[in-house]
């Protein structure tokens, strides 16, 4: 298949680990397909490694959970068996979840997370984190579907681990009914392989030494998303991710929450 020869050059060119790299080349086996000159030179050799300082991974390389095949070739399949709601616009009531439950009468920003392993998620959630740390009046939560197991791990491999402040909570849906309930669905091919996206995949491993990890479990075709939600329960910014690089300002998310804060207390 095209997209098996497209997905095996760029992510060799964005330094995806090679492991990543021989079960793609495995997977274009299975399929009975063909491969072009030029992808077969690229699988062929071993990627340059690129160093990787501890302070960007958090653990050494050996401490990294091993990928299995079966892992990373069902991380490309998209997610599936859930009605995708529409995504609540600026000044619609929040969707209302049992699964994620929100503090009455707090503000809170919402993180719907790609997947655990993601270099976008994982600068998404550090960004998050320092502005939880900067706001103790807001709660945030990040909400991930990657199992329990798989998140909690991919946590432990992040800078400064442990380091969530106490208004910042994870949330683990791991069958993606948050993210349905949110109009948060499967994603384009276009969404997740642009050359914009692989550009700034390549971009964030080459300027903040944050690359792609092994993703344990969850899709790559997860859309991921942001919400400010105020203390009556209104969506006061965000909306689901247009690209798979789309990081928001979370500081701007801040700024809306809080003006909704002063707006509740002028009544």
């Amino acid at each position: 298949m095209r997209a098996v020869y497209d997905v095996m050059g760029i992510a060799s060119e964005c330094g995806f680990p090679y492991s990543t790299l021989s079960h793609l080349q495995s997977l274009n086996t299975i399929l009975g397909s063909k491969q072009s000159d030029y992808t077969k030179a690229k699988v062929s050799a071993k990627p340059k490694v690129r160093s990787r300082s501890k302070r960007h991974l958090g653990i050494t390389a050996s401490e990294r959970p091993a990928m299995t095949f079966q892992q990373e070739l069902s991380s490309w399949w998209a997610p599936k068996g859930q009605e995708v709601a529409q995504a609540p616009s600026i000044g619609d009531k929040a969707p209302t979840v049992e699964k994620l439950q929100v503090n009455s009468g707090t503000s809170t920003i919402i993180l719907f997370l790609r997947h655990c392993g993601c270099p976008f998620a994982e600068k998404t959630f550090l960004n998050l984190r320092e502005t939880a740390k900067a706001h103790k009046n807001l709660d945030f939560i990040a909400v991930s579907h990657s199992s329990e197991e798989a998140t909690n791990s991919w946590l432990k491999s992040l800078p400064q681990a442990g380091s969530e402040p106490s208004n910042l909570r994870i949330v683990v849906d791991d069958k993606s009914e948050i993210y349905a309930a949110w109009g948060l669905g499967p994603s384009s091919y276009a969404h997740v392989l642009s050359p914009s996206s692989m550009y700034e995949a390549w971009r964030l491993g080459k300027e903040e030494g944050i690359w792609n990890r092994p993703t344990e479990s969850g899709s790559r075709w997860q859309t991921s998303g942001y919400f400010a939600v105020d203390s009556k329960g209104v969506v006061r910014w965000g909306g689901a991710a247009k690209r798979a690089d789309d990081m928001p300002d979370f500081e701007e998310a801040a700024r809306a929450a809080e003006i909704g804060i002063k707006d509740e207390a002028k009544l």
